[in-house]
C-alpha cells in the first residue's frame, strides 16, 4: 500500500510541476527575450529543485527525485504531438528536466546528509547541464553554433553558477511540506492533475 500510494504522490507532484512548466515557464521564457539567454532554465530548473524536494519529503525515498522529473518530462513530451514546433525543441526540454532529476538524485545521495547545501547546489547548477548537452550529442541534437569552449565557459559554468545561486535558497527552505491528505494518494486525483498540465502545455505552447 505504501509503495501504491508513493507512486500516485509521485505522479500528483510530477504534474503539479508540469503545471509549473507550462504556467510559470511560459512566463519566464518571455521573460528570457528581455533579459539574457539561459534565464529561464536558471529560473525554472530552482522551482524543479523545490518539487523534487517535495517528493523527497513526501516518500523518503531518493528514487522519488528522479521519478517525480520522470513524469514532468512526460507530460512536456506531449508537445511532440504539435506539428508546428520542431522535435528538438520539445526533446530538449524534456532532456534537461530528466538531466536535472538525475544530478539532484546523485547530488542528495554525496552531500545532504551533512547539509552540504553548498555543495549541492554547485553540483546541481552545473552538473545538470553536462549531462543535458551530453545525452543531446549522443541523441544527434546538439549542433554547436561557436566553439565547445565557449559552451563550456558560458553555458557549463557561468550559467552553471548563476543556477547554483537560485538553487541555494531553494535548499535552504525549511518548511518545505510533504504531500499528506486523501488527494495526494488517490489515483483519481492524480489522473486529473496530470491530464490539466497535459492539456495547459500543450495549450500555451499554441499561444
Amino acid at each position: 500500500m505504501e509503495q501504491r500510494n508513493n507512486a500516485v504522490s509521485i505522479v500528483v507532484i510530477g504534474s503539479l510541476w508540469g503545471i509549473t512548466e507550462a504556467t510559470l515557464g511560459y512566463l519566464v521564457h518571455i521573460l528570457s527575450f528581455f533579459s539574457f539567454y539561459g534565464i529561464s532554465g536558471i529560473i525554472m530548473s530552482a522551482v524543479a529543485v523545490y518539487f523534487m524536494r517535495m517528493a523527497f519529503k513526501t516518500t523518503h525515498k531518493l528514487s522519488s527525485i528522479f521519478y517525480v522529473s520522470v513524469i514532468a518530462a512526460g507530460i512536456k513530451l506531449f508537445d511532440l504531438f504539435l506539428p508546428m514546433l520542431p522535435a528538438s525543441k520539445t526533446i530538449g526540454p524534456a532532456i534537461a528536466i530528466l538531466s536535472e532529476g538525475l544530478v539532484i538524485m546523485l547530488g542528495y545521495a554525496l552531500f545532504s546528509k551533512g547539509q552540504k547545501y553548498i555543495s549541492l547546489s554547485l553540483f546541481g547548477g552545473i552538473l545538470w547541464r553536462v549531462f543535458y548537452l551530453a545525452t543531446l550529442f549522443i541523441l544527434g541534437y546538439f549542433t554547436p553554433h561557436t566553439s565547445i569552449s565557449a559552451y563550456i565557459l558560458s553555458f557549463i559554468l557561468l550559467q552553471g553558477m548563476l543556477n547554483a545561486i537560485f538553487i541555494y535558497p531553494v535548499l535552504k527552505i525549511k518548511n518545505i511540506k510533504a504531500l499528506r491528505g486523501e488527494l495526494a494518494v488517490r489515483p483519481e486525483f492524480a489522473i486529473v492533475l496530470f491530464s490539466l498540465a497535459v492539456s495547459l502545455e500543450l495549450i500555451l505552447k499554441t499561444i
